[in-house]
């Protein structure tokens, strides 16, 4: 249904954000193709990925993030992504747990992603006993914030895979 563009066939709009994935997976996944359809989306989320990169969060806590919102909204595909990112990082025993909804060990970790649940759960309205929850694991402020700028970019991620159907590329299979 959805046009899986190239560097060529693309809007003008999109060729940039084509490009600088081309240089960072050394190709062109199916889901950046199809999103290329709209400048405007593959443009906010590029833009948010790399204002999520440069959040107050660690990469592992980042891609915590991710395969959390990837997991409560179903997308295979981000899950394959970022579970691989996160093996990458060396964190492989935390991709089970983390795309199984079970705890990881880590008191931390599992704060940020019982953080993350409810955030989208109660759809930003936190209880004041999950904030402080969430704080208490050494989490502050300008983390719970950086987490909405994970759950934004990668809500609307995780939405557009969805919506093209876009598959997992072998080259992202486990």
């Amino acid at each position: 249904m959805f046009v899986d563009h190239t560097l060529e066939s693309a809007p003008e709009g999109s060729k940039e954000a084509l490009r600088r994935t081309q240089k960072g997976f050394g190709f062109v996944p199916v889901a950046m193709r199809r999103l290329a359809e709209s400048p405007v989306l593959l443009a906010a989320f590029d833009d948010g990925t790399r204002h999520f990169a440069a959040s107050s969060l660690t990469p592992r806590q980042q891609e915590v993030v991710i395969l959390t919102v990837a997991r409560l909204n179903e997308c295979h595909l981000c899950v394959a992504i970022h579970g691989r990112m996160l093996a990458r990082q060396g964190h492989r025993a935390l991709v089970a747990p983390l795309t199984a909804g079970e705890a990881t060990g880590d008191p931390a970790l599992d704060a940020l992603v019982r953080f993350v649940e409810q955030l989208m759960a109660c759809r930003g309205q936190v209880s004041d006993a999950e904030l402080q929850m969430f704080f208490d694991a050494g989490f502050q402020q300008r983390h719970a914030l950086d987490v909405v700028v994970g759950v934004a970019a990668y809500t609307l991620s995780t939405f557009a895979n969805r919506l093209t159907r876009a598959p997992v590329d072998p080259q992202l299979q486990p």
